[in-house]
């Protein structure tokens, strides 16, 4: 059986969860709905890759010095242990699944500054 848990709500959005044993490998798949101008992640997955989906919307991901926009129907996988972020151009809403919670939780410092302050400058 899976379940759906609302993990966080705040001015940039809100952040989803679907967890349940019939994930298989993975520990949970992560909807993201971010309002436009916002940042999110700053993060780095050291042991699985980040699978992510546009649902709707426009995002800019920026993995390790690439920098990738993104919209509707795209697809991408950032690489286990590459340091990695988004900018939400439009609302939007994102699918992730992957890294496991633990790993979600490790922060490059610099990519983390750079989401705080694109963060503090939105209105």
């Amino acid at each position: 059986m899976l379940e759906i848990k609302k993990v966080s709500d705040d001015k940039r959005g809100s952040i989803y969860s679907i967890v349940g044993d019939d994930l298989k490998q993975y520990h949970e798949i992560v909807l993201l709905f971010t309002k436009k101008g916002f940042a999110r992640g700053g993060c780095i997955h050291p042991k699985n890759d980040e699978h992510i989906v546009i649902v709707e919307g426009s995002v800019e991901y920026h993995i390790g010095n690439d920098i990738i926009p993104m919209k509707n129907g795209n697809i991408e996988v950032i690489p286990e242990n590459i340091r990695h972020y988004m900018i939400s151009k439009t609302d939007s809403i994102v699918i992730e699944w992957g890294p496991y919670a633990d790993e979600k939780n490790i922060k490059d410092k610099k990519y983390r500054e750079i989401v705080d302050e694109i963060n503090s400058k939105v209105k």
